[in-house]
């Protein structure tokens, strides 16, 4: 591991672990102490103000990192042979999650539970959460991303603007899987990207 990065972990891992912030709560928000309500006359000069404007609303949906940590307990699996509660309560209701239809159907047969779950971490450790199949919707498997879109569009209509903000490695792919015209992107800093610890303050995925 590079010295610059045992160094962010290290960073990390005193902000997490050592680190106590306190909260001083001084009284809880009250109408005329903190919210402003408005009567009839005052809601509907505001709302004439918004519909008067002619703005182009855009949604910003933050970013999708990779699915590598969701997938752990099928990493802790492979490494350790135990299955944990969690990877017996993915096994259990595995046929009826979208991911099940978006994998390899001789894979599927053999019905082989190292193998699938090598199958699955080799297909999508390595791309985006949003794009992992997470709907269906009768035969068609739907992405959050798609469904992100789908929704906004919906309400808004087809020339509403959409932001993702992304990691750049996945602009294309994820550019290519939606394919519309309104869609805008930019990139994750990666200064902001997390490490994610075990309860004894180790790093549990490099």
């Amino acid at each position: 591991m590079q010295d610059h990065i045992k160094e962010i972990i290290e960073i990390q891992r005193k902000e997490i672990f050592e680190r106590k912030p306190e909260i001083n709560i001084e009284r809880p928000a009250k109408i005329n102490d903190g919210i402003i309500k408005l009567d009839e006359r005052g809601s509907r000069e505001y709302i004439h103000s918004f519909e008067k404007n002619e703005i182009s609303p855009i949604f910003f949906i933050p970013a999708s990192g990779s699915g590598s940590r969701m997938f752990s307990f099928l990493y802790d699996y492979l490494e350790t042979g135990n299955e944990s509660e969690i990877f017996h309560v993915f096994w259990k209701e595995f046929k009826s999650l979208p991911l099940y239809k978006a994998l390899d159907k001789k894979i599927l047969e053999r019905n082989n539970k190292e193998e699938l779950v090598k199958h699955i971490l080799e297909k999508y450790e390595h791309v985006p959460k949003g794009m992992i199949p997470f709907f269906t919707n009768g035969d068609k498997i739907i992405t959050a991303f798609e469904a992100h879109v789908k929704q906004i569009k919906s309400y808004f209509g087809n020339q509403t603007r959409i932001h993702f903000t992304v990691q750049k490695e996945f602009k294309e792919m994820i550019a290519s899987s939606l394919e519309e015209e309104q869609l805008e992107y930019s990139f994750q800093n990666p200064d902001t990207d997390a490490f994610c610890f075990d309860e004894n303050g180790g790093v549990t995925i490099e």
